[in-house]
């Protein structure tokens, strides 16, 4: 499943944050989350990040004055989480970076992090930055739960590395046993014989 990251560049750093504490959730469930740092050059980046928007089932939305003055986001990238959230139900979570109008702005009725007496509290907010991160990457990940029916994968079972079991996955693994199995027999054909 992919998720979409919506923000201001002029709040990168808050954006750099907040994708290293999403990846713990990537690694725990397995879902993705598109930013725009993923267009290579040469592309048409708005036709990119219109047909992310179409793939994406989650919305962060990373709220701050920033976001709402840029109108590149107002026009285009708002209206894509708009539709989405209305035809496809996406789910909207919007990511308080400083105090906003985000309630009127956006339209949804919840927003992290949410601190002690269940009222949202800025990122900036807070007494140390990363509490906040910790307590939006929970509470995200607990929204994604709950609608998704997601469960946590162990990222060491049986002391071995997840196993991706896809076609191109399954396919990789039996690679690497040939590739083993290869190294083997040639180590015991020039192994000196006793």
């Amino acid at each position: 499943m992919q998720g979409f990251i919506s923000y201001s560049h002029e709040d990168y750093e808050d954006f750099k944050l907040l994708q290293m504490h999403l990846r713990q959730i990537t690694l725990g469930t397995r879902f993705h989350f598109w930013c725009d740092e993923r267009i290579r050059a040469g592309y048409d980046w708005h036709a990119s990040i219109l047909n992310e928007a179409r793939k994406s089932a989650v919305f962060l939305v990373l709220a701050s004055p920033n976001y709402f003055a840029a109108r590149y986001i107002i026009e285009h990238e708002l209206p894509a989480v708009r539709t989405s959230q209305r035809i496809d139900d996406a789910l909207v979570i919007p990511v308080i970076l400083e105090q906003c109008d985000w309630e009127d702005l956006l339209r949804v009725p919840q927003a992290v992090p949410v601190a002690d007496k269940r009222r949202v509290k800025p990122i900036k907010c807070w007494d140390h930055k990363g509490d906040g991160f910790n307590a939006a990457r929970d509470q995200i990940a607990s929204a994604l739960k709950h609608k998704f029916k997601l469960a946590a994968v162990p990222l060491i079972a049986s002391g071995l590395p997840a196993i991706n079991q896809t076609e191109s996955g399954l396919a990789r693994i039996m690679h690497h046993a040939r590739a083993f199995r290869s190294c083997f027999a040639r180590a015991r054909a020039t192994a000196p014989t006793n």
